[in-house]
């Protein structure tokens, strides 16, 4: 399923975003699961507190800005 409809955008998601846009690193942590990984500007952050380091560092370092173009489902069972 495609959509550009931001209805169609996980809670999980939208919660993070919203979290992460106002430096809410506890917020935004617990969307992710404790095993996560995230790749970012060639580093890699494992686990939660690699998640916590990479949330902090990213909330400090970058102004920006995000538009849905579109979503799609990959997966179900997650």
């Amino acid at each position: 399923m495609q959509s550009n409809d931001r209805s169609a955008v996980p809670h999980a998601i939208t919660t993070y975003q919203t979290a992460h846009d106002r430096r809410d690193a506890v917020t935004a942590l617990a969307q992710f699961t404790v095993d996560a990984i995230i790749v970012d500007d060639g580093r890699t952050y494992e686990g939660a507190g690699g998640v916590e380091t990479f949330l902090q560092k990213a909330g400090s370092e970058y102004s920006y800005t995000r538009t849905l173009i579109s979503t799609e489902e990959t997966t179900t069972d997650c």
